[in-house]
């Protein structure tokens, strides 16, 4: 399983890496399934979830057509949520939060470009 995460990883990927990880997923969904039933924890149903199902056939699809998933990605969402949501509870007047949490990303949007002036120093 590692090495089809190391795979997904990466930014752009040939057809050839690809369809190697297509040929890793399907011998890893494979071995989930003869798993089933096998030892504690594994029922005697087949374990194949929805998002293992989407992993090993919908993937590589994507891949194909996209060359990479980093471009799904939701990282950038996330720490935008996490921020806002420290400054929410940190700082914001909680009767208009709304409004006070799109100034602040707002303010933060036009600062990102700007660097501090140093003050100037004179020794006495």
């Amino acid at each position: 399983f590692r090495e089809l995460l190391d795979i997904l990883n990466k930014e752009n990927l040939t057809d050839d890496e690809i369809s190697a990880f297509e040929t890793k997923a399907q011998s890893w969904g494979k071995q989930m399934v003869k798993m089933s039933g096998t030892g504690p924890g594994y029922s005697q149903t087949i374990i194949i979830t929805p998002y293992m199902y989407s992993f090993v056939y919908h993937v590589p699809v994507m891949l194909h057509n996209h060359g990479s998933l980093k471009m799904f990605s939701g990282q950038g969402v996330e720490k935008k949520n996490d921020d806002l949501r420290c400054y929410f509870h940190r700082k914001i007047n909680r009767w208009d939060a709304a409004t006070n949490l799109l100034l602040v990303e707002k303010r933060q949007e036009e600062l990102r470009e700007e660097e501090r002036a140093k003050q100037p120093y004179e020794k006495r």
